[in-house]
């Protein structure tokens, strides 16, 4: 028949039919003539002694059933449903701290030979408080005996075997133990620190509360922050950084360069006021305003040393004769300024009448009109020579403006003329002559111009020598009826001749060489020459032009080529000069990508060479080795330009062996703009 198993509280745990298995707890229950028993029993048994080891717990545990759980090698009690298993707690003994720990667990720690509990976060120790290797260290209560051997309660500190500190609630007693004495001559109530710790009196590190007495010197002794005070001694700011004054730090005194001291008022556009009290109460003595940075003094002064206010000169408090404001004192010293060349006397508005002197040293210079004042010589003396007249100047007279004389104008030194800017008489610009001209000697230099009916010969430009035209020099006709000449007109190296002459005139030159023939607005009808003619000079913006309305015809034409020999291109600019010629040839080897600029000349820019409207080609040929190179860029007065090149592709290669010309044609359309179009062309043999 079957039977029941029951807990230690009498509660049924299982009711076990014969020959049947019961599993209703995590062992087996086994009823009577159950077949094969052993096993199932021994099992049992083996369960019980491991307590359910494994890595998960029982599934079917009763309370107060213990498991072990594998993983975490720990032992678990059953509570109940509703609190489940309990992890019970453990002390383990290792030289490192246990992982996987209960708060309230133990550790005992082998190295340090110290009990410690886990509080959820860290192990606390528990004791001893000293860990092995340190001497005694914590606090320990003691008997001390005094000079009278009576006992007192003490505790003390200590530290890896170091007396630090005594705690004593008794009234001040002397210790008779003399080692003690050594650190601690007196112990007074309260806490007492050793003055022989590590050869040093030991110290509070920290903020205290309160103290009596700091450097041993009484509380009373030192000077409030917050409150009045006042001191018997001198006060010292020893930092060039100085001091503060007022709530809102407004006056700083302050030390810069180490020496200069400087007062300030920090305050924006605030004032500076020296006060003294005088028997009439505190008055300001002087004022420095924020604004204008300007000082003020009270009043006028009573002593020769005492501060003048700006509408203030006294001869009473003077060192002698002083020039007043109202002109009455006689000056008996000379009247200096300053620093030389910074004062006037008087202004645009406010003039002097008169003034009466004797010399007048250094420049006298009369600038405006009337209003302002000419200089005037009513002396009626005539002038013979350059020491007598009404005006004597000793050195050089310069007139910025127009010169009208009345009289003859002679110049009586006897200096030759060998240029422009020698003789007697020098004119740097033109001169203007309403009447006739006479010259005993040469005409040479600058241009003669006839602009009424003279001629050479015969009217009013009598010469009866030659007209000389020297380098640059110019002789200019309008509207003249009559060329001849009794003397000869000589053409000299680099001399031309301008004519503005009527229309259809005829020049005629015959058997000479004419360096140059600058034509400005003149139409020629015919130009005959027995000999040669040559055009040469420099064509720039503002040169003539020769132009032909009709067609020309030339037998043969021979252009001027500039062959380079030493230049190498390379990605150095090479300059290329208008003027000097429109076809370069550079015979050595290019030796790298290179790149043109165009230019006038070195002194002259293409933009103050050619005017809008015109344009100008110019061929470069370059040399190429094994290694073929082209140019990468081009620029004109130094300013990079676009090309627009032959069939719109940019060249990318040169021609190995060959020469390589570039062809620029370079059209002004406006101030430095330009439109250039470009070509290569590869020749090889």
């Amino acid at each position: 028949m079957a039977y029941i198993v029951n807990k230690t509280d009498g509660t049924v745990v299982a009711t076990v039919q014969d020959t049947k298995q019961d599993t209703t707890t995590d062992l087996i229950l086994l009823g009577k003539n159950y077949r094969g028993y052993g096993t199932i029993i021994a099992d049992n048994f083996v369960h019980l002694l491991e307590n359910f080891s494994y890595t998960s717990a029982p599934a079917k545990p009763l309370k107060g059933q213990i498991y072990y759980n594998t993983t975490e090698r720990r032992l678990y009690v059953y509570h109940d449903s509703t609190v489940g298993w309990k992890a019970l707690a453990k002390v383990e003994s290792s030289a490192s701290q246990p992982s996987n720990v209960l708060t309230g667990e133990m550790w005992w720690d082998t190295v340090n030979k110290q009990l410690k509990a886990y509080d959820g976060s860290a192990f606390v120790t528990i004791g001893p408080a000293t860990p092995t290797g340190f001497g005694t260290s914590g606090q320990i209560v003691e008997n001390v005996q005094d000079i009278g051997y009576n006992p007192k309660a003490v505790v003390k500190d200590y530290v890896d075997g170091n007396l630090v500190a005594i705690f004593s609630h008794n009234a001040e007693f002397t210790p008779i133990d003399a080692n003690l004495v050594a650190s601690f001559t007196t112990i007074k109530p309260g806490i007492n620190l050793s003055q022989t710790i590590a050869n040093s009196a030991a110290k509070f590190s920290g903020t205290a509360t309160n103290s009596e007495k700091l450097n041993s010197l009484a509380s009373t002794d030192f000077l409030r922050a917050n409150t009045n005070a006042s001191t018997s001694g001198s006060v010292s700011f020893l930092t060039d950084t100085g001091i503060r004054v007022g709530a809102g730090s407004d006056l700083a005194i302050t030390i810069s360069g180490g020496v200069d001291v400087n007062i300030k008022n920090q305050s924006t556009d605030a004032d500076i006021n020296f006060v003294v009290t005088t028997t009439t109460g505190a008055n300001t003595a002087i004022n420095i305003d924020g604004a204008t940075a300007l000082a003020t003094v009270a009043g006028n002064p009573v002593t020769g040393l005492g501060i003048a206010t700006k509408n203030y000169v006294d001869s009473a408090v003077g060192t002698g004769g002083v020039l007043l404001r109202d002109g009455s004192v006689t000056l008996t010293g000379n009247l200096s300024p300053d620093t030389n060349n910074t004062r006037s006397l008087g202004t645009t508005s406010t003039r002097y009448k008169d003034i009466f002197g004797i010399s007048v040293y250094g420049n006298v210079t009369a600038t405006g009109n009337s209003s302002i004042g000419n200089i005037s010589v009513t002396g009626t003396s005539a002038s013979s020579s350059y020491l007598t007249g009404a005006l004597i100047v000793s050195g050089g007279t310069g007139i910025a403006g127009n010169a009208y004389v009345n009289g003859i104008i002679n110049g009586t030194a006897a200096i030759a003329s060998t240029n422009t800017t020698t003789g007697s008489m020098v004119i740097t610009g033109g001169a203007g002559v309403s009447g006739n001209v006479n010259v005993g000697g040469t005409v040479s230099g600058a241009t003669i111009v006839g602009t009424g009916s003279g001629q050479f010969g015969s009217g009013n430009i009598a010469q009866s020598g030659e007209v000389r035209l020297p380098n640059q020099g110019v002789v200019a006709w309008r509207n003249n009826t009559n060329t001849a000449d009794s003397g000869n007109i000589t053409y000299a190296s680099s001399n031309y001749l301008v004519v503005n002459s009527a229309s259809g005139a005829n020049i005629a030159v015959g058997g000479s060489t004419v360096a140059n023939f600058v034509s400005t607005g003149l139409s020629v009808g015919n130009l005959v020459s027995s000999g040669n003619v040559q055009i040469g000079g420099t064509i720039g913006a503002n040169a003539g032009l020769l132009q032909v309305s009709g067609h020309t015809s030339l037998q043969g034409v021979i252009e001027k080529v500039t062959v380079d020999n030493t230049t190498t291109l390379n990605a150095t600019t090479a300059n290329v000069d208008l003027l000097t010629g429109a076809v370069t040839y550079y015979t050595v080897n290019a030796g790298a990508n290179f790149n043109f600029n165009i230019r006038g000349s070195s002194t002259q820019s293409l933009n103050n060479t050619m005017v809008v409207g015109q344009s100008a080609t110019v061929a470069l040929l370059t040399t190429q080795g094994s290694t073929a190179y082209y140019p990468t860029a081009l620029t004109i007065d130094g300013v990079s330009v676009s090309v627009r090149w032959q069939g719109g592709a940019t060249p990318a290669s040169g021609n190995a062996l060959g020469i390589d010309v570039y062809t620029y044609t370079i059209i002004k359309t406006a101030s430095a703009t330009w439109t250039v179009l470009g070509s290569q062309t590869q020749f090889k043999a």
